[in-house]
């Protein structure tokens, strides 16, 4: 008689729910599968309603959203000659319809109708998400009678904390956001390329979750304008998504030099509207998106000659009839004008295999003219009265040991000087910890990240949740809206 044991799994509804990939993959499961079926349909409004029923931040994601469920469509399984659907792209084609950016009226581009001042509102009564933090659901709770509801303070206006608030105020509670820059959505405003996310609409996504009852306070940093302290004393809990707004440091020779710049600063700088002084060759050390955005940006700054700005110049009275892009590459070019970048260099410890960039951006950077050299590690920055004049790389061997680990390896003699004018750092982001101080019962993780509790959010502290990248690290936009979710869902339930 045989004595093997074969596993067995009894099918329940969850089961079957990990079949729908592209929805199971989505953080907040969203059911693309549905809204893709409504476009192709032409229903564009339940479309919109269906992305948007888990996703207060769906305009944003249908931009610059990492779509983890197209990665898992089961469509580009089915061989090589097959694509993915187009999941991304059709969120953002129901949003505009549909969103709260449907009313913009921005020049350059086609009219859409104008659905309502605010676009339209999302549907009561039926539920679009298996998750719980549904619009339906929320209402369901918030309408309990005799519900408690309370006041939160949520620190910074990132996609976590307007996630949270968005949630907190459709339950009712009382919700104040204390944001340190002058304008809201963390790094999306200030860390992603200004080429790739469209400013007013997302300002219309965060106004209908102010409409909602939700109040932000600008130019205010915790610590300086108002303390921890004073918040929990004056709320009944705090959310921090602080976000990580610091770049690492490189810890090598010279560089303290000027004109080595932490890729975070630099986007930051170029977002808000300054002056950035790259001067005409520039490396970025670093293999991820933030590397590559930050190659893009700078070659941005010098990508146009004079000659070739005075002829964007001559289309100006054209610009009313042509895409919002063209007004775009015209305001590029004036600024390249200003800084002449003409060289940018990405260099990366991996091999092309590696590189934790997503291919797209890859392709797109080089499209562009950026050259990227793999299996490289930097060893010094070389400089010339305190300012950099070019950085020594040497030849990777590999990247990780044996066993998968963290562990480059070097190519002795392989030494060679990549001469530049600036090295922009793009090797990682860490928190700036300043707004707790006095809250010693928070826990900081060794990662420098708070520590919390994965399932509800909850810091060691108890009236003290958090969520996003401080709290994880470095993630996709989509997963800062669910850990908002889980937040709200945890402190307002008392789970």
């Amino acid at each position: 008689m045989s004595l093997e044991r074969y596993p067995v799994i009894v099918p329940d509804q969850d089961y079957y729910r990990q079949m729908v990939k592209c929805q199971a993959a989505c953080p907040v499961l969203t059911d693309a599968r549905g809204y893709v079926t409504a476009v192709a349909q032409g229903n564009i409004e339940l479309g919109y309603q269906i992305a948007r029923d888990p996703n207060p931040l769906s305009t944003i994601c249908g931009r610059i959203c990492g779509a983890p469920c197209e990665v898992a469509c089961r469509r580009g399984s089915i061989g090589p000659d097959h694509e993915p659907v187009a999941i991304r792209p059709l969120k953002r084609v129901v949003t505009e319809q549909y969103g709260p950016e449907a009313f913009l009226r921005l020049p350059g581009t086609i009219e859409v109708p104008v659905i309502q001042s605010n676009g339209v509102q999302p549907v009561s009564g039926q539920d679009f998400s298996t998750g719980p933090w549904s619009r339906h659901t929320l209402e369901v709770l918030a309408a309990q009678p005799s519900r408690k509801r309370g006041s939160v303070a949520v620190i910074g206006a990132g996609p976590s904390s307007l996630a949270t608030a968005h949630d907190l105020s459709v339950l009712g509670h009382r919700v104040e956001i204390f944001e340190a820059g002058p304008k809201s959505g963390g790094m999306i405003r200030y860390g992603v390329p200004i080429y790739r996310m469209d400013w007013e609409a997302m300002d219309s996504e965060v106004q209908a979750i102010v409409d909602l009852g939700v109040k932000i306070h600008y130019d205010t940093r915790i610590g300086e304008t108002i303390t921890l302290k004073e918040l929990r004393s004056d709320f009944d809990a705090v959310f921090l998504g602080i976000g990580l707004m610091q770049g690492r440091k490189l810890n090598v020779e010279g560089s303290d030099l000027d004109g080595v710049v932490p890729a975070v600063d630099m986007l930051l700088n170029y977002n808000l509207g300054y002056q950035v002084q790259l001067g005409k060759r520039v490396v970025v050390v670093g293999g991820g998106d933030v590397a590559m955005d930050a190659a893009r940006t700078a070659l941005r700054l010098g990508m146009a000659t004079e000659e070739q700005t005075e002829a964007l110049e001559d289309k100006d009275a054209r610009l009313d009839e042509e895409a919002d892009t063209v007004r775009t590459a015209l305001d590029v070019a004036r600024t390249a004008l200003r800084l002449g970048v003409g060289n940018v260099r990405v260099i990366a410890l991996e091999s092309w295999d590696e590189l934790p960039a997503s291919r797209f951006e890859l392709e797109e950077a080089e499209e562009e003219g950026i050259h990227i050299t793999p299996r490289l590690g930097p060893v010094r920055v070389l400089g010339e009265n305190g300012r950099v004049t070019g950085l020594e790389v040497i030849d990777v061997a590999a990247v990780f040991d044996d066993v998968g680990r963290f562990n480059p390896r070097f190519v002795p003699g392989t030494n060679q000087v990549l001469e530049c004018d600036s090295v922009i750092l793009a090797i990682g982001q860490t928190a700036d910890l300043a707004p707790l101080k006095g809250a010693e019962d928070v826990e900081i993780s060794p990662r420098g990240l708070v520590a919390i509790n994965q399932e509800t959010g909850q810091t060691s502290a108890q009236d003290v949740f958090a969520g996003g990248d401080v709290a994880y690290g470095p993630r996709m936009i989509i997963h800062a809206v669910r850990d908002g979710h889980i937040a709200a869902w945890a402190g307002t339930t008392g789970t």
